[in-house]
């Protein structure tokens, strides 16, 4: 068991922000009249238009404003004061992590005079030192990912390289080293720790996801856990207008082109469905988003063994042929939204992914009984809890758990594995009955203060992680060949087992060939060597 506790360091910007937010963004800036005084005790309101959810604060004595915590979509943004007409900013863009400067110039009258600007022109994005990349959510809709793995679409993104993934593996990104990056989902940790690098532990499709972020140096002390590269994922959710796709996918291989002499291949099948769903429960107060997605795909690999080698080795019918191996995914996943009054909201998520192999790679000289089968099992729940205690102050409480179990299952039953060198590999996978699960669970809690111009940000991070391994003795025994002798001539690799199995004598050392007799358990069995 692995234990991480972290205390995350006082953060203090300025006028210029560092990359903050890991899963919101922020909108500020300066009110002033015609004349360029500040206007103090201004309202400002802040309405997300996919969930008509506004938030409000008023300016400070500077004139000055800021939204610290605005959930990612378009915005209005409307600032009203006494003697001064109504002013109203509409499509404001916000991106995960994204800081809006947004200056007002109010014009002196009453409050039927308004003024509205309706384009995101002229909006400032103060610099930040961060090296990052935001895939929004009409690239996710848009770009071409026939892996259907979401992180391929990052390494086109400043300062990433890597080797993306043709199925759901984990794209390999080089900033920092392959054991320094941290994967998170809406803004919590999804890094899985077990193996010798960290990659992601809950897999998500992209109909689920509606932004993605990589930064890749110069983060702030918010995400921490690593040293290098910031994969972050944010998925999607519902608003006040009900939405649905369907995604269909499918290669008939009567439609692929072959070259006249190019050899059959064995039959390759790969589908694709998906559906998601979103809208309201309550409007302007509960939202859900629901996603299913199903990925069936089989790639047969022919088995080379003779006929007359199967022979001499009694193979069953089923082990030749040709390998099964396919893979069966589905990754259903369910989002809430809601706010339970003008101070408190948040969201309540699960992700579910399931893999099914019915057996390895295998082909060639493998038999099929060789194989093993492999079940990937990754379930993810979060919540968050953001609460404005004052126009300055807000809390954000995070909490999540996620969860991996991986299962390998022998396909055969025979006690050992048999390797006879260029003739044939059959018996039971001798690591095949093997295991693992790790659960990761964290919890966050974020308080930031705006006072003048600054912006404070401290907060607690709790992670502990788990993992149980279970893994098998290799009972395998491999059969070369014997070179010339001088009472005999060179033995094949398959003789060698034939007549090891038979129990012949060896005329070069006037001894049987080796029987070894092993026991586990009741009762003991015998296997040859």
């Amino acid at each position: 068991m692995k234990v991480q506790i972290g205390l995350l360091s006082i953060l203090a910007c300025g006028c210029a922000f560092a990359q903050t937010n890991a899963t919101d963004a922020a909108i500020d800036g300066y009110v002033q009249d015609q004349t360029g005084g500040y206007v103090t005790n201004a309202k400002v309101f802040a309405r997300n238009l996919g969930t008509n959810i506004e938030v409000s604060t008023v300016t400070n004595e500077l004139g000055y404003y800021r939204f610290p915590l605005l959930k990612i979509g378009e915005y209005e943004v409307r600032v009203t004061a006494a003697g001064f007409g109504e002013y109203r900013r509409s499509g404001v863009g916000l991106s995960v992590g994204r800081q809006v400067r947004l200056n007002v110039i109010l014009k002196v009258g009453s409050a039927a005079d308004s003024v509205t600007v309706t384009a995101d022109a002229g909006i400032v994005e103060p610099g930040t030192a961060a090296i990052e990349e935001v895939v929004n959510e009409k690239a996710v809709r848009s770009l071409p990912l026939i892996s259907r793995n979401i992180y391929n679409m990052h390494l086109l993104g400043p300062g990433v390289k890597g080797v993306p993934s043709n199925t759901f593996g984990t794209t390999q990104f080089a900033f920092g080293g392959g054991d320094r990056a941290n994967w998170s989902v809406d803004g919590l940790d999804d890094t899985s720790r077990q193996g010798s690098r960290q990659i992601r532990l809950i897999i998500n499709t992209a109909e689920a996801v509606q932004e993605m972020q990589v930064v890749s140096s110069t983060y702030s002390a918010e995400f921490g856990r690593a040293a290098g590269g910031q994969v972050n994922t944010i998925t999607r959710s519902g608003g006040n207008e009900y939405h649905g796709s369907v995604l269909l996918l499918e290669r008939p291989n009567e439609l692929a082109a072959r070259a006249p002499l190019a050899a059959t291949k064995a039959p390759y099948t790969w589908e694709d469905y998906a559906f998601n769903m979103s809208g309201p429960i309550k409007k302007d107060r509960l939202f859900f988003f629901a996603n299913y997605e199903y990925n069936p795909y089989t790639a047969p690999t022919p088995i080379t063994i003779t006929d007359q080698n199967a022979k001499a080795l009694n193979l069953a019918p089923e082990d030749l042929g040709a390998s099964r191996l396919g893979e069966t995914f589905h990754t259903p996943s369910g989002k809430l939204n809601f706010k339970l009054n003008d101070k408190n909201m948040g969201f309540i998520r699960y992700s579910r992914f399931t893999n099914h192999q019915p057996t390895g790679l295998g082909g060639g000289l493998t038999a099929n009984s060789r194989l093993t089968s492999f079940d990937d099992h990754m379930n993810g729940g979060a919540a968050q809890l953001a609460t404005i205690i004052s126009p300055t102050m807000l809390n954000e409480f995070r909490f999540g758990v996620n969860t991996r179990t991986q299962l390998n299952t022998p396909v055969g039953t025979a006690p050992v594995a048999i390797d006879i060198a260029s003739v044939a590999n059959f018996g039971t996978n001798p690591l095949g009955a093997s295991g693992s699960t790790e659960t990761s669970t964290q919890l966050i809690d974020n308080l930031t203060w705006t006072r003048g111009r600054h912006t404070f940000k401290t907060g607690l991070d709790y992670q502990t992680t788990g993992y149980s391994a279970l893994s098998a003795l290799d009972t395998r025994f491999v059969f070369n060949g014997l070179a010339a002798a001088s009472a005999r001539a060179a033995v094949t690799p398959l003789n060698q087992y034939l007549w090891t199995v038979a129990g012949l004598v060896d005329p070069a050392t006037n001894n049987p060939y080796r029987i070894l007799r092993f026991g586990i358990g009741n009762p003991d069995f015998s296997i040859v060597a």
